[in-house]
Order: structure tokens, then C-alpha cells, then sequence
């Protein structure tokens, strides 16, 4: 049986492979992958996907993800980030609620590594009282944000329903690149 995960960390992190991944009960993946001890082996396929970062200077960038479609997200933004670039950055993450909440420091390290030009915001679908941040679908978040496509390159990865209705979206605006990995994961999507 075989499971597909994107790879969280950067390719100039040689040493270590990052994953991200929720823990479905009795699923064969995550299971396996929980319970595995520093020192055990295990064994893997490369690389499987097209869902890269692009040379797109000088265009903005937006990214765009639902819940642990964050993964290979923030691969992309540790590499692009670790350079000046003169692009605006934008990331907007949808979750349902706080517990989902993860990588909060290392995106405010991002910012605080005087990164001007990047951008996050979270917005929660289900958030628990107390909550001050936004809330809502990703999808009405990037509706809200995203007054033209000019200039713009845009990374979506996550549920099947944001990356169908944010392109949707995006291309009643204009044309852009789109880039786009779906998961399915109907536990956890984001509604």
C-alpha cells in the first residue's frame, strides 16, 4: 500500500525530511509513521509531483492552503524567503480550528528574519471562543484580498473544494499562473 506526503522541509535541508501529516485512526500511513522510534528504518519513493516553486520574478506570489496542504507550502517558503527577493509574499492558511494550529513560530520567524514582504494570515472555519483572528473559509479570504491578478503567481494546496472554487475564482479575475495540489482528507478539510 502505498501513501503519498509532501515534503515540509526545504531542499537545501539535505539531512533531515520533514512531514506533515494528520493521524487517521486506523490509517495504514499515519499509523505506521506515529509509531516509529528514533533509529528505525524505513524506506520511501522520491520524488512524485510537479507541485514545486517556480522562477516567477517578477510576479507576486500568493499561497494558499487548507489545513496540511501547509507542507509542501512552507517548503517553498523557507526556500524563497531564505533570499532577498523583491516580491510581495502572501500566504493565507485555512483551518477549522486552533487545535489544527501548527508552524506558528517558524512563520513568525519567517517575518521577524525582516522578510517586509511577506504576508500570513490564518483564518479559522470553526474557531473556538476567544479566538481574535479571522474566520471563515480560506476561500472567502482570498475572495476579500484579492482585488486583481495582474502580476500574480498563485500556489494552492489542499482540499479539492478550495483549490476548485479559489481558481474558479481567480480565473473570473484574469489570467495568472495557477499551481495546484489537491489532497483529500475528509476528516480534517476545511469546510
Amino acid at each position: 500500500m502505498t501513501r503519498a506526503y509532501s515534503i515540509a522541509s526545504p531542499p537545501s535541508q539535505r539531512s533531515i525530511l520533514t512531514l506533515v501529516f494528520n493521524r487517521v485512526d486506523h490509517g495504514p500511513g499515519s499509523t505506521l509513521l506515529f509509531g516509529l522510534k528514533p533509529g528505525d528504518q524505513v524506506h520511501f519513493k522520491g520524488l512524485a509531483g510537479s507541485f514545486r516553486l517556480r522562477d516567477d520574478v517578477p510576479r507576486n506570489l500568493l499561497f494558499v492552503s487548507t489545513g496540511t496542504g501547509i507542507a509542501p507550502i512552507r517548503s517553498m517558503l523557507q526556500t524563497l524567503l531564505s533570499k532577498a527577493t523583491p516580491q510581495v509574499v502572501s500566504l493565507l492558511w485555512g483551518l477549522r480550528a486552533q487545535r489544527d494550529l501548527y508552524y506558528q513560530e517558524g512563520l513568525h520567524e519567517l517575518v521577524a528574519a525582516r522578510h517586509p514582504m511577506f504576508h500570513s494570515t490564518i483564518t479559522l472555519s470553526r474557531p473556538d471562543p476567544g479566538w481574535t483572528g479571522p474566520t471563515g473559509r480560506v476561500t472567502a479570504l482570498v475572495q476579500e484580498r484579492v482585488k486583481t491578478v495582474d502580476n500574480l503567481a498563485v500556489y494552492l494546496c489542499g482540499n479539492g473544494g478550495m483549490i476548485k472554487d479559489v481558481t474558479g475564482f481567480l480565473r473570473s479575475k484574469g489570467l495568472c499562473p495557477i499551481y495546484r495540489e489537491k489532497w483529500y482528507d475528509e476528516e480534517n478539510e476545511e469546510e
